[in-house]
């Protein structure tokens, strides 16, 4: 915290907390019984990159109608199954939210399972300057590239960045030869300037919602087997007449790229339902090693009574905050 200036105590920071976890943690549910708890108004923010596709509901565990009546949800369909929606935008459409809701009296919960966007929150990226037309042009021919011609390439002209980079992280791999076209010098150069920014410069508060593995496994199990037989098939069967190709982004999430090759006949029901629920575990060991690298001021699963009244204290807390 800044001294203060002429005898003028500086304002507090705000805080913001963030609720995150794994796929089928419960977070949606957690959120829901703890806003009641709180004493403050608190909406939802999502911290989902699924969730953002208008019409893709079902496989993307969607807040319903009512969840949404009773605790209202922002940065929810944004966009077309055929569109994407990067971190950076995420970002800026988080600043430009957080006022409102905060000039509203509201405290502000993000809930989702997005490492990524819960770095562009708590960090904020580099500030790379780039002309979209000529980022298209980079773009389409890096995207035809097999991942190991990317390592190859990013090896020879930022060898500091190829280091640093899972091998097998296409997405990091592509952005950081992004960088070195657009820009003319390495990422690797960027990223040494960079210093944190957090969203609006709030504290962020995080909990981690951590079930044991074993429970994890079966929530996902169980939810796989509801969705499919909750409109899940319909869904894609609706979005693939509408005329999104079958290989557009919101049909290549997970989960819907499974769904998908079930509507078109090449699996049944019963291989679908097996295929999800491994993608959808291994995508859940992802997330679960990503967060528990992250700060936290609790771990633990939602039936843990001291979680919940962590989570309790923080929005508390943050509904008490300074203006920022």
């Amino acid at each position: 915290m800044a001294a203060p200036q002429d005898g003028v105590p500086p304002r507090p920071r705000r805080r913001l907390v963030a609720l995150v976890g794994p796929t089928a943690a419960g977070k949606t549910e957690l959120a829901l019984r703890t806003a009641q708890r709180v004493g403050v108004r608190v909406e939802v923010v999502s911290l989902d990159s699924r969730q953002l596709y208008i019409g893709l509901d079902v496989g993307t565990g969607k807040p319903t109608a009512p969840e949404r009546a009773r605790l209202p949800h922002h940065l929810l369909d944004r966009i077309a199954p055929a569109e994407t929606f990067t971190a950076g935008r995420y970002r800026r459409e988080l600043e430009e939210l957080l006022p409102a809701l905060w000039g509203r009296g509201v405290v502000p919960l993000l809930v989702g399972g997005a490492g990524f966007y819960l770095r562009a929150a708590a960090e904020g990226f580099i500030a790379v300057p780039d002309d979209p037309v000529r980022l298209r042009e980079v773009r389409h021919g890096l995207v035809a590239l097999a991942t190991d011609e990317l390592r190859a390439r990013l090896s020879s002209a930022d060898p500091a960045s190829a280091a640093r980079i899972h091998p097998n992280d296409r997405y990091r791999l592509q952005r950081a030869l992004e960088i070195l076209e657009l820009t003319g010098q390495p990422a690797s150069r960027w990223n040494a300037q960079f210093r944190p920014h957090p969203v609006h410069g709030a504290q962020l508060c995080v909990v981690h919602l951590s079930p044991p593995r074993a429970v994890l496994h079966e929530r996902i199990a169980e939810r796989a087997a509801r969705w499919l037989t909750g409109g899940w098939y319909e869904e894609v069967q609706a979005r693939l007449g509408e005329g999104f190709a079958p290989d557009c982004p919101g049909l290549r999430m997970l989960g819907y790229r499974e769904v998908v090759e079930w509507v078109l006949g090449r699996r049944d029901r019963e291989q679908t339902l097996a295929r999800v629920i491994v993608s959808t575990r291994r995508y859940a060991r992802q997330q679960e090693t990503w967060f528990r690298k992250q700060p936290a001021v609790a771990r633990g699963d939602a039936v843990q009574a001291d979680l919940e009244t962590v989570l309790v204290r923080e929005l508390h807390e943050a509904g008490q905050g300074g203006t920022p």
